[in-house]
């Protein structure tokens, strides 16, 4: 049986369990998507670090904040499978902190790296892929 008193997308929706299930599946695949990238960025970050260079390959080829991107995906996965009052009040809150802290850390990498990382800044988006790219990332090829 589908746990519906106070939940606000079955109040506000009127589904039953089949829309229950859709909008877990929808609420886990953003998930899980968020902390796929946050693991992969991690992981080459940690490398780009250990060899003093910035992480301008794999996923962050196609982005440059994929860690945060993944962080605000799971929010947002968060939101679709059981929204509250706090946590849709801290989800801007949430993702306006991070841009924030994104663009301190852009300007830093600036400081420090110079003119390569302006020409990065220039290729590569912020948060969100160009699906060209994305797709040739996820799968060697481009879309066509």
């Amino acid at each position: 049986m589908v746990h519906e008193s106070g939940h606000l997308w079955a109040t506000l929706l009127g589904y039953g369990i089949v829309g229950d299930s859709v909008k877990m599946l929808i609420g886990s695949a953003f998930i899980v998507t968020g902390i796929l990238l946050v693991i992969k960025g991690w992981r080459q970050v940690y490398v780009a670090k250990r060899e003093g260079r910035v992480a301008v390959t794999g996923v962050y080829s196609v982005m440059r904040h994929p860690q945060y991107t993944g962080i605000l995906l799971a929010v947002f996965g968060q939101l679709v499978h059981w929204p509250t009052i706090l946590t849709l009040l801290l989800a801007p809150i949430i993702a306006w902190a991070y841009v924030r802290l994104a663009h301190k850390e852009e300007a830093r990498m600036v400081e420090v790296f110079g003119d390569p990382y302006l020409a990065y800044q220039r290729q590569v988006p912020m948060f969100i892929p160009r699906w060209g790219q994305a797709i040739k990332q996820l799968f060697g090829t481009t879309p066509g």
